[in-house]
């Protein structure tokens, strides 16, 4: 499943789709999103900034789980990763 599904989280057309969406059906902060989107979110949110491999042991979640969580955060302009000193971390800007 993991092979025949790529999520893309760069993709500049799913970002526009998905932020057009959520203010079409007016959806405000975690509005909309799924309970483990929320989690995803609430987590990156409460710790300012954190790597993947932080959230993924603080969770209990695979690559595979936390990237296909990532996704929609980051379509939904609620999630970025930014570089700072060699390493990537996942800030919330929504």
């Amino acid at each position: 499943m993991d092979v025949g599904l790529p999520l893309k989280e760069c993709d500049p057309w799913a970002t526009y789709v998905d932020t057009r969406t959520r203010a079409y059906s007016g959806y405000k902060g975690t509005e909309g999103l799924t309970e483990t989107e929320k989690i995803v979110y609430d987590h990156v949110k409460n710790k300012g900034k954190i790597t993947r491999e932080e959230v993924m042991v603080d969770l209990n979640m695979s690559d595979t789980e936390l990237k296909t969580q990532l996704v929609p955060l980051m379509h939904s302009e609620l999630i970025k990763e930014i570089g700072e000193g060699g390493n990537l971390y996942l800030v919330s800007i929504g």
